[in-house]
């Protein structure tokens, strides 16, 4: 879960109110797309809804509501002058105050996600009234029967996008509280160059990193945000417990090890990428061993070795992480487009 959860909760828990902004609606160029979320506190803000005077001015919006009466608002920033938005498009906000009296709903949010499911949380623009939305349930309410089987409906649509709606003549912000750009990374080494990828992608908003490794002494005491450490005897046997669609980079201390572990992803064949650390020597003795195994030759076609895109040659591990990080991102985001960057 991204690092506005964990900020969110600390206020929460701590008597504070924050102000969650999100990028609610998207026409034309925009520097960040609809459900891009930023908090925001009296000295402190995490995430970014663009930068700029965008992000500046929403940043007073929420700051003023920290302290006026106001619990929920909509505000189109893009229609503002003096704002120098270049992009020529047009960016809707909502500002959402959040505190132990209202935040109930945040608990449901990160239940709901930690066991599998893709919750939308619906929000009334008059009220601020919550509902959060999953496949089988809904928890809380709009204030009316109908309005909440309304709102159920539209948010397990199959197109369901972050958005602003309106029912029977009520304004509603529906937000998806996950992405298809999320990716479950599994990262096979904590030596060097894995410890780098960890810093490198470990804070990224889209990202949950799994860590895995038999050296727990390698591990920080405390990791970024989204990644979990797995100190393990058996790393390779965490290739079980990957989703389908999941990335993997293996670069453990020994070659064995890497040969075993992408051996199973291999076998598994529903990752989205395996990437192998080492040398194009390395992998035509693997590619040799695999195909005695009985290995389809297809099936090995898919694996990157060398890992990282081309054109990096430095070997500092935070060249190879960089480079890495970059090739994860190329892949998860092909065939998609984002502009105003």
């Amino acid at each position: 879960m991204s690092d506005w959860v964990s900020a969110l909760r600390s206020h929460i828990e701590s008597g504070e109110s924050a102000v969650l902004v999100t990028v609610a609606d998207v026409q034309g160029s925009s520097p960040r797309a609809a459900g891009t979320r930023m908090l925001v506190t009296t000295n402190d803000r995490v995430g970014t809804v663009g930068g700029g005077n965008i992000e500046l001015r929403a940043t007073r919006i929420a700051r003023d509501m920290l302290v006026g009466d106001e619990v929920i608002a909509v505000r189109d920033l893009s229609a503002e002058s003096g704002l120098d938005q270049s992009c020529g498009g047009r960016l809707a906000l909502v500002f959402d105050r959040v505190d132990g009296t209202n935040g109930e709903w945040l608990s449901v949010v990160v239940r709901t996600r930690d066991s599998g499911e893709r919750p939308v949380l619906v929000s009334r623009l008059d009220t601020g009234a919550k509902l959060v939305v999953t496949t089988a349930d809904a928890h809380g309410s709009l204030g009316s029967a109908g309005l909440d089987q309304a709102a159920i409906a539209a948010a397990r649509r199959a197109d369901r996008t972050t958005g602003l709606e309106t029912h029977d003549g009520v304004p509603l912000f529906a937000d998806s509280m996950y992405t298809d750009r999320e990716i479950d990374l599994f990262l096979f080494g904590a030596g060097h160059v894995g410890a780098a990828i960890a810093a490198v992608l470990g804070s990224h908003p889209d990202l949950r990193i799994t860590w895995v490794d038999d050296r727990t002494e390698l591990f920080p005491d405390e990791t970024l945000p989204n990644v979990r450490a797995v100190p393990t005897d058996d790393p390779a046997g965490q290739v079980r417990e990957m989703p389908p669609g999941a990335f993997v980079a293996i670069m453990s201390h020994s070659h064995a090890l890497d040969f075993d572990i992408a051996e199973q992803v291999l076998r598994r064949g529903d990752f989205r990428y395996c990437g192998l650390i080492g040398s194009a020597s390395k992998r035509a003795q693997f590619t040799k061993r695999w195909l005695a195994h009985g290995l389809p030759a297809d099936s090995l076609e898919r694996l990157v070795c060398p890992i990282g895109v081309d054109g990096i040659t430095g070997r500092q591990p935070a060249d190879i992480a960089i480079s890495v990080a970059a090739e994860i991102l190329r892949i998860r985001d092909a065939g998609k487009t984002e502009t105003c960057r």
